[in-house]
């Protein structure tokens, strides 16, 4: 069985996956974030008589839309039985998708196998910002900045 587990408080807990040996199961995951972007373009005056131009106007709209991300993995495991280690084949797909006026699409898809003992966490996946230490007496805009990071831990157990 493939499960997952809370880690930290405020950290939503995954889906189990129950999966039968050979077999493979996946689960999807989507979350949707505001974005922001500014549409501009500058006006120039009309000169006359060759002088230098008389001024410019600079139009601003702002617009929002949401961008969405979708993950989706997929495991097989492969346990050859005893206290042995269990093969995880773990297929992932990563789907991003903007509602800006480029319609900006962006897929990424990984492949990989690990071997981990019955029973124990692995993590197999980190993403997000690394904590960085600031030097005394520097403020900086990385300090405003808003930090996510995300693991994914894999744990196979027998099914009970």
């Amino acid at each position: 069985m493939i499960s997952t587990d809370k880690r930290q408080s405020g950290v939503q807990e995954m889906p189990r996956l129950l999966v039968l040996n050979g077999a493979s199961a996946s689960v999807q995951l989507s979350e949707m974030t505001p974005v922001q972007w500014l549409d501009y373009g500058i006006e120039a005056a009309a000169t006359t008589g060759g002088g230098p131009a008389g001024g410019a106007k600079v139009y601003a709209v702002p617009r929002s839309g949401l961008s969405t991300q979708t993950r989706s993995f997929s495991v097989t495991p492969r346990w050859p039985g005893a206290r042995q280690p269990v093969t995880v084949e773990l297929r992932t797909q990563l789907d991003q998708a903007t509602t800006d006026p480029a319609g900006t699409r962006q897929q990424t898809l990984l492949l990989s196998t690990v071997q981990l003992p019955l029973g124990e966490w692995l993590t197999i996946a980190r993403s997000g910002a690394s904590l960085q230490t600031q030097q005394r007496g520097t403020l900086s805009t990385r300090d405003a900045e808003a930090s996510v990071l995300r693991e994914l831990q894999l744990r196979v157990d027998i099914a009970p």
